[in-house]
């Protein structure tokens, strides 16, 4: 097709759907409407697949077992650590779990400290952290401390 034949026939589809648009009867102004939001659907939902990845499978998170002569070690050596973590009033996001691992960079052990804590709030901070972070709870203190052990086969993210 000629470059003016493809402008008379765009021409003569908007004409169309102008006189639908404008048209006295209520129904056909809806139809018209539900015709246009799902040829944009249809649209968008082509878009939307050229970004999808593929889901990666589930990581197996298997927490490694330590002795007690081990826990005992760590929980000493992590009691002498200056270095800490601070859980604040937002409580556990990214940036808490980002610290833990720059802390890992060059230490064994991390303490996280939680500042404005209910008394029971310290062992669901601890839960998640652990989850999150994929390091081994050592121990909780009772001044809303916890410690720590990233691992014996550690691997930053």
């Amino acid at each position: 097709m000629s470059r003016k034949a493809k402008l008379n026939e765009l021409k003569f589809y908007r004409l169309k759907a102008k006189k639908k648009m404008n048209s006295p009867n209520p129904e056909v102004r809806i139809r018209y409407k539900l015709e246009k939001a799902k040829r944009k659907e249809t649209w968008l939902i082509e878009k939307l697949q050229k970004f999808d990845v593929p889901k990666p499978p589930p990581e197996t998170y298997d927490p490694e077992i330590l002795t007690e002569e081990e826990r005992h070690y760590l929980k000493r050596t992590g009691e002498r650590k200056k270095h800490y973590v601070l859980v604040g009033r937002r409580g556990v996001f990214g940036g808490v779990v980002l610290n833990m691992h720059l802390h890992w960079k060059n230490h064994e052990m991390v303490k996280v400290i939680c500042k404005p804590c209910k008394p029971g709030q310290v062992h669901e901070y601890a839960e998640e952290l652990a989850r999150l972070s994929k390091g081994i709870v050592i121990d909780i203190k009772p001044n809303n401390t916890i410690i720590f052990y990233r691992g014996k086969n550690y691997v930053k993210p």
